[in-house]
């Protein structure tokens, strides 16, 4: 049973939701509301991996994202849930993105074999300067041209303090930014939204495995 207060970027919920073996489908369908209203095209499969990027030496630095997963397509997808920061955050999105780049190349690799990295970060607080847009998406363009040097860099920040009614967003994003946004009295708004579609169905797949814990 859900109580009262529960929130919902609590770090155990969130990696139960996105990251258990049978979660694939919830996964791919937030990650492909992020790149679709980017622009960019969605995944047919995706596939749940461990989350830890072993240090490589006694002083490197370990890094655990909180979900990771891999394309049909071989891309990288991480995800970053961080309800308190500022921007300092952004270089540590960075490193993230960095060290899952480079653990795609292993020693008898060529540079060529590099695989692209999708850095997805969900955020309760605001970074970007752009005060009304909740999702922004940031590649490695041409200063002039604005020509993409790669599809490799791709970086997504969800703000959900700046989401509303009237944010312009790809609907089904929307949707998972309503649903991120809940802070307390779960079992109440699920009542009141069971006769949203879209709603309904994460609810109640959510349920089916809250029972199974």
């Amino acid at each position: 049973m859900i109580e009262k207060d529960f929130k919902v970027l609590n770090d155990y919920f969130m990696r139960y939701l996105l990251a258990k073996e049978d979660s694939q489908n919830i996964l791919k369908d937030l990650i492909n509301s992020v790149r679709i209203d980017a622009g960019q095209e969605g995944f047919e499969e995706v596939k749940i991996l461990n989350t830890f990027n072993l240090k490589e030496s006694i002083n490197g630095k370990e890094t655990i994202v909180d979900v990771r997963a891999k394309t049909k397509s071989g891309e990288t997808v991480i995800i970053e849930i961080q309800r308190v920061g500022n921007k300092a955050f952004i270089y540590r999105g960075l490193y993230y993105w960095a060290k899952s780049y480079t653990a795609n190349l292993k020693a008898k690799n060529k540079y060529e074999d590099l695989n692209p990295v999708i850095s997805i970060n969900i955020l309760d607080f605001n970074l970007t300067e752009n005060k009304s847009k909740p999702h922004s998406c940031y590649f490695i363009k041409e200063y002039d041209t604005n020509e993409i040097l790669t599809n490799h860099f791709e970086m997504h920040f969800l703000e959900l303090k700046k989401f509303n009614e009237k944010s312009k967003l790809y609907e089904p994003l929307a949707d998972w930014f309503k649903f991120l946004n809940i802070k307390k009295d779960l079992a109440r708004l699920c009542a009141e939204r069971g006769n949203d579609e879209s709603f309904s169905r994460k609810k109640s797949h959510n349920e089916r495995n809250l029972r199974q814990v």
